[in-house]
């Protein structure tokens, strides 16, 4: 996309560049066939060399932002002409993101992965079309200033602009955003190639075409966080992958109504969801190094906004590793921001947060589906679909929010010999479907793990959901209860 077609400012075309060569700098007539060398904005330390046929000046570290446009005093038009005539190009390309009108920060930060530099003195030759740093400077990030940004209670999305000279990021660029504390958090990250032409605005995601990754598992450790719920409740999530970019792939409608009431144990009042099919992007093209995008969850809570989850860190070994089939993160590592109040949450607190795929050899997912009449009593119930190297499934059942770390009913679990202290037991793999019944009221939790044919459980499948029995009583009201992480950024 050409700049042209950008629509900079209310001005009309013609009053635009009116006004530009109204404010030109013209450098001084070349050696060359009397050719004068003309730029916009004039920015300070611009040097012009006739001889060499060339220019150098100062690229910005800090930008600021302008409303659908870019900052036009850090970037550089030149133009040259004989007569009075001045047709000027920009020498920088665009790096364009979108973020939420309604959001709430304070500064944007762009980056190279692999530290390029971005800012310092250039110098550019008219002559080859070329331009190069004349000095190696610590000038690897951009600050793109948004205090000039009012967040509005509109819908949409609005754009914001880095200026950057043209190069290529062989291995990515990174985003990170600063909410008012001066602590950046990684909006998304890119690790495939993305290359910066001048005059040319460059998007920041890509289309993709996905491919089926099959059923997996979710264990949650964001929304349950939010009410002061125990963490690690599982529900079943449809994955797919990018054709294109293997390892890059999206959990379809992660957090729908259905699942938020499983891994809250419970639906808050507050709690609203998008009609429209979500998607929730995890990017594990590194094993070592899989992270989160800044995204939107379809879930809003009434009186703190639309709920988008992303990451607290973009140091590499901080991150989540993807082993086995199994993407884990480090506990506190992720962040859950709501748009309303522009404050934002911990999450992940208990490190229970995980994705588990299909395939692995010894393969299971479990969800509780809630409470049934059978007969005459009350079943708490819940759903397995198992592998086909599973020839069955143990499962226990403890009283309150047990610790899957620590609790002795784990071990029992694992080592298949049960004590009789607690609700238990095997099932065979043609009994899918789990009915606990004569449970008293209250929080109980279920750990589940499945067995091959050797009788070996598959520890990476052991599962945890935390669920309330309540003998046919009202459903416990849930209230947001979250630890703020960031305050809300002052106008």
């Amino acid at each position: 996309m050409h700049i042209e077609d950008l629509d900079l400012t209310s001005q009309t075309k013609q009053e635009r560049y009116a006004t530009l060569l109204k404010q030109v700098v013209a450098l001084g007539e070349g050696e060359r066939d009397e050719v004068a060398v003309m730029v916009y904005p004039g920015l300070n330390g611009v040097q012009h060399d006739a001889v060499a046929q060339t220019i150098s000046y100062r690229v910005n570290s800090t930008q600021h932002y302008v409303e659908n446009s870019y900052d036009p005093e850090s970037t550089l038009m030149v133009g040259m002409s004989a007569d009075d005539k001045f047709s000027l190009t920009s020498l920088y390309g665009w790096y364009k993101i979108s973020l939420p009108k309604s959001y709430v920060f304070k500064s944007l930060y762009f980056r190279g992965n692999d530290g390029e530099q971005l800012t310092g003195t250039a110098c550019y030759s008219y002559a080859d079309n070329s331009f190069e740093f004349v000095a190696v400077e610590d000038g690897s990030e951009i600050t793109l200033d948004c205090n000039n940004f009012t967040p509005t209670d509109e819908e949409g999305m609005a754009d914001f602009y880095f200026a950057l000279m043209p190069q290529t990021f062989s291995k990515g660029v990174t985003i990170s955003v600063d909410y008012g504390d001066g602590v950046p958090v990684l909006l998304f990250m890119t690790y495939g190639s993305v290359t910066i032409e001048a005059n040319c605005i460059t998007e920041s995601r890509d289309t993709e075409e996905w491919e089926s990754r099959g059923i997996g598992t979710y264990a949650d450790d964001f929304l349950s966080g939010l009410y002061s719920r125990p963490a690690g409740n599982c529900v079943p999530v449809t994955i797919e992958e990018s054709a294109s970019r293997p390892g890059y792939y999206r959990l379809v409608n992660l957090f729908s109504e259905d699942n938020s009431r499983i891994v809250i144990g419970g639906l808050p009042s507050d709690m609203s969801f998008a009609s429209e099919d979500v998607y929730i992007v995890i990017d594990a093209r590194d094993p070592e190094n899989v992270f989160i995008p800044f995204q939107y969850t379809g879930v809003t809570i009434e009186g703190f906004g639309q709920v988008w989850i992303g990451m607290a860190t973009t140091e590499k070994g901080k991150m989540g590793v993807l082993q086995d089939g199994i993407i884990t993160f480090p506990a506190g590592t992720c962040v859950v921001l709501c748009d309303e109040t522009g404050s934002g949450y911990y999450s992940n607190i208990n490190g229970r947060f995980r994705i588990m795929f299909e395939g692995h050899e010894v393969y299971m997912t479990a969800s509780y589906r809630g409470e049934e009449v059978i007969g005459n009593e009350y079943a708490s119930v819940f759903d397995f679909v198992l592998g086909e190297d599973v020839a069955e499934y143990r499962y226990t059942i403890v009283e309150g929010d047990a610790d899957i770390t620590t609790h002795d009913a784990v071990l029992e679990l694992l080592d298949g010999n049960f004590s009789g202290n607690y609700v238990c037991g095997t099932k065979p793999v043609s009994e899918p479907v789990l009915n606990v019944t004569a449970l008293a009221t209250g929080l109980y939790t279920l750990f589940a793990v499945p067995v091959d044919s050797a009788g070996k459980p598959s520890e990476l499948d052991l599962t945890k959901i935390v669920f309330y029995a309540r003998n046919g009583a009202s459903d416990e009201e849930l209230a947001f209860d979250a630890t703020v992480l960031f305050a809300t950024v002052a106008e």
